[in-house]
């Protein structure tokens, strides 16, 4: 037996790395446990679950083409093409848990799920019913499929899908009652509600208001007399102010004489109308009214004789057109009195 073995050492050249071993080889591939070289040898590759092949494949590419396995799950070898798992005499196989979902069957709690490349599972999901009176019959059971727009209608045994203007708001077996000329149909699809005009005019209703005076009135109607809300006073309408219907921007009331018109404020707006202003002296006349304003006059129709000038001449002091003041009473001869004096 030890003969054998060292007759098999010397005939293979072996490479040993840290992480790999390469048989009739001295690069083996580093993700490859033994990468073995050979034209006349078999091997017997590593055996591996479903999970740990579809782990393993995560790692390589396409520096690890013709890596092997044997899939225990599945009794079948399995090569990496550089891209994905192939089975040898089968097809490739992306990622084995990336499969399809070929059916669910539900038999009271028990959910069976069919998956694709794989063994069906079964799921008891009575531990995650949550019924408040844990009776499972009474549940509201809905259509399984319908329309887009369609709604939910109760037919009187069962919530029926369909279109919303085929009956999906009536009654049931049930009727409106009604009362009156112009109101028929019991609700039904069969006999909607109908109202009708009672004198078959749908714009008679349609009326107009009007005012003239003192009487209000409305079309196809009464008139009513508004004159007893009228609030006069003195019980006389003739005496209240009429005022000017238009005016000009900027103008003024004024009394006339005889009623309030509108002029302009210079025009005069501010005279007296008939009353007259008394006056006294022989400087002003005139009574304030347009036709006889009020004057001013100088008496001795001069403006500008009123004006004088005032001088000091050593102790007189003198104004124009006027008397002339000594002022030399008031020195006290101490000279401090010795000063100008100007206007």
């Amino acid at each position: 037996m030890k003969t054998a073995l060292i007759i098999l050492l010397y005939s293979c050249s072996i490479s040993l790395y840290s992480q790999n071993i390469g048989i009739n080889t001295s690069t083996p591939n580093p993700k490859a446990v033994l990468d073995i070289v050979s034209t006349d040898k078999g091997i017997l590759i590593p055996r591996m679950t479903t999970i740990q092949r579809n782990s393993l494949g995560v790692t390589l590419g396409t520096l690890h083409e013709s890596l092997m396995v044997y899939d225990k799950d599945d009794s079948q070898f399995y090569y990496w093409d550089g891209v994905n798992w192939s089975s040898i005499g089968g097809s490739t196989v992306v990622n084995t848990d990336n499969q399809n979902l070929l059916g669910a069957t539900l038999t009271g709690t028990v959910l069976q799920i069919d998956i694709e490349n794989g063994s069906p599972v079964v799921i008891d999901l009575a531990s995650i019913q949550n019924d408040a009176d844990s009776d499972p019959t009474n549940e509201i059971e809905l259509p399984l499929s319908a329309i887009t727009g369609q709604v939910l209608a109760w037919n009187g045994t069962a919530w029926v899908a369909q279109n919303s203007t085929s009956g999906a708001d009536n009654w049931g077996s049930q009727v409106v009652n009604t009362s009156g000329i112009n109101l028929s149909g019991n609700g039904t699809s069969a006999s909607p509600l109908t109202v009708t005009e009672v004198d078959g005019s749908v714009t008679n209703e349609i009326q107009d208001i009007s005012f003239s005076g003192t009487s209000l009135s409305i079309s196809n109607g009464s008139t009513i007399d508004l004159s007893g809300l009228q609030n006069d006073g003195d019980s006389d309408p003739t005496n209240e102010i009429e005022l000017p219907a238009t005016a000009i921007t900027g103008q003024v009331l004024a009394w006339n004489g005889t009623a309030w018109v509108a002029q302009n404020s210079a025009s005069g707006a501010d005279n007296w109308g008939n009353d007259i202003v008394n006056t006294l002296g022989t400087n002003i006349s005139g009574n304030g009214t347009t036709g006889l304003p009020l004057t001013i006059t100088e008496v001795d129709g001069s403006i500008t004789n009123e004006i004088q000038d005032i001088s000091l001449s050593g102790t007189n002091l003198s104004i124009s057109s006027g008397s002339t003041l000594d002022l030399s009473g008031i020195q006290d001869g101490t000279g401090t009195d010795n000063q100008s004096l100007s206007i």
